[in-house]
């Protein structure tokens, strides 16, 4: 693990990272200053499996959510943290991303401890080289293969210009340019 990384990261971050020495290999020193970057936004910033599965949750994200214990979400769906009404959306998220497009929607998701809050997302691919086709991944584009998901979770419940439609739920996909 680089200096970098460990001086620039929460040490729950690190350890989570750590355990994924797989995904640790991969990265160099410019990938390291973009998990330093991720672990001190403020928003939920999550890194996923091409299939939903969770990586890599930032400390800000797991405060946000009231998750005390990582490991209870660790590799599970991104789509088990979210209502039953919104596993629809969620999944069209995660396609669109695997397909190598946008997907962004407006949602109400409970913490873990039951407090609702409304969420505005982003869902885009982290791209690999251009290689052999990695598994679940739905196409190749000029910038390699999908290889990983980043979803970026705001939470603007305290924001009232915000208008989240009776259902909870508003997607829309936007193609890569």
């Amino acid at each position: 693990m680089t200096q970098l990384l460990e001086n620039s990261l929460d040490r729950a971050d690190l350890a989570i990272l750590s355990d994924r020495s797989d995904l640790m290999e991969e990265l160099g020193e410019v990938d390291a200053m973009a998990l330093a970057l991720i672990s001190n936004s403020r928003d939920c910033i999550k890194l996923l499996e091409l299939d939903g599965g969770l990586i890599f949750m930032n400390a800000n994200g797991r405060c946000a959510m009231a998750v005390d214990d990582y490991d209870a979400v660790r590799g599970k769906s991104w789509s088990a943290l979210w209502p039953g009404a919104m596993h629809e959306t969620i999944s069209l998220a995660v396609q669109t991303g695997r397909r190598g497009g946008v997907a962004r929607f407006m949602g109400i998701c409970p913490t873990t401890k039951g407090m609702p809050k409304t969420w505005d997302v982003i869902v885009t691919p982290v791209y690999d080289a251009p290689a052999p086709a990695r598994a679940g991944a739905d196409i190749q584009g000029d910038r390699g293969w999908p290889a990983y998901l980043i979803v970026i979770s705001k939470d603007v419940s305290a924001e009232p210009a915000k208008i989240v439609p009776a259902d909870g739920i508003r997607i829309a996909g936007f193609p890569i340019t």
